[in-house]
């Protein structure tokens, strides 16, 4: 009974056709031995003719996959389109040998019904009829002809790719020794090749660009407990953007040259200003109740430079491996009152060494994983003589992301983060007035959000 149902859930129904089907078509066991042909709508006046034409011509020598059941994968994996491309991804979802599309348009002098029997496996066409008409409406008699020649249409698409090849070669030595141009192997040639840059071309892009909402939080502490900043998450907004400029050789040297990229990254979080209330005592040295300070508060984090990224398997589920090797600057800061003590002002400089792995389950979804380690070379206001003095600074970064590929190059990202420096503070260099008052050894500053972007990737 399930594998009944299975049947009609891939296999095209009479009712979702619009054709009933003849009492002599193959039955039981001999329907599963039969290839898995998809007809996509045709589009354009009158198309439903044709397209009916090529079911009849057809339906007795294959499976018909159900529409539904194709406009299902097709969402799944985000391949909505009719490009090669798409069309390939969902055949192979579904194990489609050959897909027939056609559309029917108007073209100057005429009308022209054109029928491509494409290649499940690369979606590209391995036969195409044409016809032209001086009217709208397609006669009978092209009808007929549509009819009679899919059937040598579809015979030629089921060739296995290998053998089609070497009836091209067989094609190519009888035009040689007749004096006739080589067309079949240059179209042969031209095809493949075209599928080689089609495939490598999603692995390897020429850039990459990303813009969404950034939420983000900060935590600072001393080892003394004074001066502490914690906060909720403020919003900010993210943009993110790699070029590949050797991506001509995604076909060279296995690829290792396409993936090495130039990027840079700007988080600009919008900063509420931080409340503190001022301390304050009488006369007679008791604390009294005191005004809340509103001090305005700013942070930037940029970072760029070297992204070089791997791709370990080209199959799925495809890794790849991702360096970085990029500088960056990221800096807090809140208004100073003689009133409250704050927290140090910090502008990180630092180089940042990172790894990051990606696996693609399928064409549309990948997660990745990367860690990053920074090493300060300056931490900015915080260790000047007035504040900490030389201060020693060591931050790390992990993250997560999961993206989904919409349509094409189109895609939407989901990102966590966590960023964490520590400062130790030389004991012996209580200089500053900072310095002084919190007699503080070490401070841990901690950086925390995700983001929710947009980008694109050609």
């Amino acid at each position: 009974m399930r594998c009944a149902l299975a049947a009609l859930l891939i296999t095209g129904l009479p009712g979702l056709t619009g054709e009933a089907r003849a009492d002599h078509e193959p039955v039981g066991e001999a329907v599963e031995n039969l290839p898995l042909v998809a007809v996509l709508p045709f589009t354009g006046v009158q198309a439903k003719l044709a397209e009916a034409a090529v079911i009849r011509s057809i339906r007795r020598r294959v499976r018909l996959v159900n529409q539904l059941a194709w406009d299902r994968a097709a969402k799944q994996i985000a391949a909505p389109s009719h490009s090669s491309d798409d069309i390939a991804a969902v055949a192979k979802e579904l194990g489609v040998a050959v897909v027939v599309t056609g559309s029917y348009k108007r073209e100057s002098g005429g009308w022209a019904l054109s029928v491509s029997f494409r290649d499940g496996e690369s979606g590209k066409p391995r036969d195409k009829l044409r016809y032209v008409m001086p009217k709208p409406r397609i006669p009978p008699r092209v009808l007929a002809k549509l009819t009679v020649e899919c059937d040598e249409a579809l015979t030629a698409a089921l060739v296995p790719s290998d053998k089609k090849e070497e009836e091209t070669a067989a094609v190519a030595d009888d035009s040689e020794k007749k004096g006739e141009p080589d067309i079949a192997s240059e179209e042969l040639l031209a095809r493949k090749k075209t599928e080689v840059v089609s495939t490598t071309r999603k692995i390897y892009p020429w850039f990459e660009f990303n813009a969404g909402l950034l939420l983000s939080g900060r935590q600072f502490d001393f080892n003394t407990g004074v001066a502490s900043f914690k906060s909720g998450l403020a919003i900010g907004l993210r943009i993110d953007g790699t070029i590949y400029p050797l991506a001509f050789t995604r076909d060279k040297f296995k690829g290792a040259l396409a993936g090495l990229g130039l990027g840079i990254t700007l988080d600009k979080p919008f900063w509420p200003d931080t409340q503190y209330r001022a301390s304050s005592v009488d006369q007679n040295n008791n604390p009294v109740a005191s005004p809340i300070v509103n001090l305005a508060t700013t942070e930037l984090r940029v970072e760029g430079g070297l992204r070089w990224r791997f791709t370990l398997l080209q199959k799925l589920p495809r890794p790849e491996l991702t360096v970085h090797i990029e500088g960056g600057l990221h800096s807090f800061a809140v208004a100073k009152a003689a009133t409250v003590t704050t927290p140090p002002d910090v502008s990180y400089q630092y180089a940042l060494l990172g790894l990051a792995i990606r696996l693609h389950f399928v064409e549309s979804v990948s997660i990745s994983a990367g860690i990053g380690v920074e090493a300060v070379t300056n931490a900015g206001p915080a260790q000047t003589p007035a504040q900490y003095g030389a201060v020693s600074t060591i931050g790390f970064r992990p993250d997560l992301s999961l993206d989904f590929f919409l349509y094409k190059g189109l895609k939407m990202g989901i990102s966590a983060f966590y960023e964490r420096y520590k400062l130790a503070i030389p004991t012996t260099q209580f200089i500053g007035s900072a310095g002084a008052s919190t007699k503080a050894t070490s401070a841990i500053d901690q950086y925390f959000g995700g983001v929710v972007s947009l980008g694109y990737v050609f």
